[in-house]
């Protein structure tokens, strides 16, 4: 073989790995490491990959990976290594760390080109409904005889060129990447208290319940918000707080009001955490209860209505979040509000999250028709007029008639009949009545 090595000899090769480790940690500020492919590949090799480049042909290559995943359990995970030219899966696999901060393995033999690392292969199943397969175990050993003849410090390092997603929902980047410890732990000792409050914008939404991203340790946003938001838009924003050393009980949120240019303010009751309050299926105001356990993350939705009619400007609140018998912490909030009018609130765009307000809709509660349908009309007791349709009724207060603007959809009454062996079952017409109790709703005697 070309490359003769022993594996107690590993000095060398676990001092590359701390310095790979080290000038890697700082590719998570350049989203072109975390990218989708061009093209989904086959789905059962998962839906991620690490993009690799070999120079030469190697009976081994040395591979470290930073690649911060939040899954559980990654050493039990089948690795898949594969060329992309030849699509030749590389049959030599020997794990020397795989944790969620990293993995380090030799591979071989290889050649010259790029290489796919796929580390979340999966059983895939055919159709829908409940998934009731698992990730793929752990790759065979390698060959004991290739693996008898490798020297560490003689073994080549590949490049690292960039992680992949299957699709753009797949991907990671940058809720799901996560710290590694040292820098967790050293962004703790700079930041003391019971726990964390981040804040995040709606393009991001907090993933980790049990983790906190690296986004946030690089560029932590501590306690203050800010945001650019449409006259009538329902905006929407995250405070999220990390429980860093102990359990938050009884999670309570409360607003002042924005003040903004001219004496223009919004008050209280256009501000709400969806976390903690709303409005029941009955229309009935409720409160929540929430617990954080130590460790944790908990996300708080916020949403404030801007009016259609408001000066446009910068308007500045403050919200108060922490235990309910306990200190608290402040939130200063400023949203600049520019002159353009949203005519539907945002709701067309889902990156907005502006449909969190129909949380708390109280529409379709009442008998009253909802915009754009129109209130029912009766001009006559057989005819009912809706939407621009005429429905008249007949002979057992079936349709005779119905009018789609001008097309009539019947060629014929409606009837109802119950047919015997031999003849006909024929009924009375009912004694019915419509009675327009009001603009949405018809009840009958």
């Amino acid at each position: 073989m070309k490359n003769q090595f022993r594996l107690d000899n590993y000095s060398t090769v676990k001092a590359s790995l701390v310095l790979i480790l080290i000038l890697a940690s700082g590719c998570i500020r350049d989203s072109q490491m975390y990218t989708v492919s061009d093209e989904p590949w086959p789905e059962s090799f998962g839906n991620h990959r690490a993009v690799l480049h070999i120079e030469g042909y190697e009976e081994a290559v040395h591979i470290v990976i930073p690649w911060r995943r939040h899954d559980p359990d990654p050493q039990d995970r089948m690795l898949l290594l594969i060329c992309a030219e030849s699509n030749d899966t590389v049959p030599n696999i020997h794990r020397i760390r795989v944790d969620r901060e990293s993995c380090e393995i030799f591979a071989g033999p290889v050649k010259t080109g790029t290489y796919y690392l796929y580390y979340l292969p999966f059983q895939v199943q055919e159709g829908y409904g409940f998934y009731n397969k698992d990730y793929l175990p752990r790759e065979v050993k390698p060959d004991q005889e290739w693996l008898e003849q490798l020297l560490p410090e003689a073994v080549p390092p590949v490049t690292l060129k960039r992680f992949e997603a299957r699709t753009s929902l797949d991907n990671f980047f940058p809720m799901e990447v996560i710290p590694f410890e040292s820098e967790k732990t050293a962004f703790l000792k700079n930041h003391p208290g019971p726990f964390i409050l981040f804040t995040e914008d709606r393009l991001y939404p907090v993933r980790m319940k049990d983790e906190i991203p690296l986004k946030w340790v690089q560029e932590p946003k501590l306690n203050h918000f800010e945001g650019i938001a449409q006259r009538n838009e329902y905006y929407v924003f995250q405070v999220a707080l990390f429980a860093a050393r102990s359990d938050v009980e009884d999670l309570q949120v409360s607003f002042t009001g924005l003040n903004g240019p001219g004496g223009a303010s919004m008050g209280t009751e256009r501000l709400t955490c969806f976390n903690t309050e709303g409005v029941d299926t009955h229309g009935n105001s409720f409160t929540k209860e929430i617990r954080v356990r130590e460790g944790c993350v908990q996300a708080l939705w916020m949403g404030v209505d801007i009016p259609e009619h408001i000066s446009p400007g910068t308007y500045k609140g403050k919200i108060l979040i922490g235990p309910a018998e306990g200190e608290k912490q402040e939130v200063t909030l400023e949203i600049k509000v520019k002159r353009g009018v949203l005519v539907d609130r945002g709701d067309a765009d889902l990156w907005r999250h502006s449909r969190l307000r129909w949380l708390n809709s109280t529409a379709g509660l009442d008998d009253h028709p909802v915009a754009p349908y129109r209130a029912l009309n009766q001009p006559e007791n057989s005819v009912l007029e809706v939407s621009g349709k005429k429905i008249t009724a007949g002979k057992a207060v079936l349709p005779n008639s119905i009018m789609i603007g001008e097309t009539e959809v019947l060629n014929r009454s409606i009837v109802f009949t119950v047919q015997g062996d031999t003849e006909e079952e024929h009924f009375s017409d009912p004694e019915y009545r419509n009675i327009l109790n009001n603009k949405g709703k018809l009840s009958g005697e």
